[in-house]
């Protein structure tokens, strides 16, 4: 292991965006309504284009690199591949970058200017008052599979985003993530540094058709009543929609200017179906890791409606940003795809009677 920044760093910005037409959403802010306020304490309640204008407003640095296995065999992890990377990179991190040599950091008198407790650290929404004091780690990883075997010559596309404080601990945190897929095997490639304009990803929504790719398990949580009330044929896709407002929410309330803090008003999304396409499916996902066991979904699904139309935004922004729990392990790494909307809907599944509740969703009683 070795102390100095990876020569490999290579630099670009990515313009992404900057000269794609900005489409109105004039049109999509009248369906929606005006802006009215949230019932009885006069917090403003902001229709989705606008809220999203609002929400996408921090700064998201990218890091991208591949990587191929180099076992002589398949390597069996003791827990999700993921998680041990995810693991070995805060190890390699604390190596990098302590300034005590201490064996813990509990007491540490240089944490207000240590690059691993930037990262590290715990970080909640606003304020040490906020009610709901949710951690908001500065990065999250994308693109690392979450089984425990990994085959010979396996191939990775692996990428590494950083938000506040944390983009400038980025060049040791190349180092770190490289130095940590050696460890397991791999060998990366050299790496690609940009700026991500999560703006670029908000324009009018045309189709009203998604393919939905869970990359890694989604760890949604959640009322999952709530969720069969508000889109009885897709509940998962309630939570969805629900864990990813919460999770722009939070990483803007967390990472952005300060400021008033809007609320959504959230569309109906009593219309959404799933689409009926052979091998489209949601299924549940299970492991432990250090004897805590872990739950998500995995797999892919069609979806349409007129309240898919309305949050493909949403969608769009959360394929950059994760979303659920353990962002920083690669959990919650989605894809869309954006259809035409010439597919046959399958009949609305009956969650309310269907013995295979549980068996489905798992993530009810999280």
């Amino acid at each position: 292991m070795h102390d100095a920044l990876h020569p490999g760093v290579a630099v670009e910005l990515n313009t992404i965006g900057e000269e794609q037409p900005r489409e109105s959403t004039d049109a999509l802010r009248a369906e929606q309504g005006a802006t009215a306020a949230a019932r009885g304490v006069g917090t403003p309640r902001w229709p989705l284009p606008r809220w999203i204008d609002w929400a996408v407003g921090f700064k998201v640095v990218s890091l991208s690199m591949d990587a191929v296995c180099l076992d002589p065999g398949d390597r069996r992890h003791d827990a999700p591949f993921n998680t041990v990377v995810r693991g070995l990179i805060g190890q390699r991190l604390r190596d990098l970058r302590c300034l005590t040599r201490a064996a813990t950091c509990t007491g540490c008198p240089e944490t207000s200017r240590c690059d691993y407790a930037a990262v590290f650290d715990r970080r909640l929404t606003a304020t040490e008052s906020d009610g709901e004091a949710d951690e908001v780690p500065p990065f999250w990883l994308q693109g690392l599979p979450a089984g425990r075997t990994l085959a010979r010559g396996a191939q990775l596309s692996i990428r590494l985003h950083v938000t506040g404080q944390a983009v400038g601990v980025l060049p040791y945190l190349d180092v770190a993530c490289r130095d940590a897929l050696v460890h397991v095997g791999m060998r990366p490639s050299a790496s690609v540094v940009h700026s991500t304009d999560l703006r670029a990803l908000t324009h009018e929504p045309i189709a009203n058709t998604l393919r939905i790719t869970a990359r890694s398990p989604l760890r949604l949580r959640g009322d999952m009543s709530r969720s069969r009330r508000d889109c009885p044929a897709v509940p998962w896709f309630a939570q969805l929609v629900r864990s990813g407002v919460r999770r722009l929410d939070r990483l803007r309330m967390a990472f952005g200017e300060p400021g008033d803090r809007p609320y959504l008003e959230m569309p109906a999304l009593g219309d959404v179906e799933v689409v009926s396409e052979q091998g489209d499916s949601m299924r549940s996902w299970r492991d432990t890791r250090k004897g805590v066991p872990l739950t998500g979904l995995i797999g892919s699904a069609v979806v349409a409606g007129e309240g898919v139309r309305r949050l493909v935004p949403l969608m769009r922004v959360l394929t950059i940003t994760n979303v659920g729990k353990a962002t920083t392990m690669g959990f919650g790494d989605l894809t869309i795809e954006e259809l035409p909307d010439t597919r046959r809907r399958g009949r609305p599944l009956d969650t309310t009677t269907s013995s295979s509740d549980h068996a489905l969703w798992p993530l009810a009683t999280e």
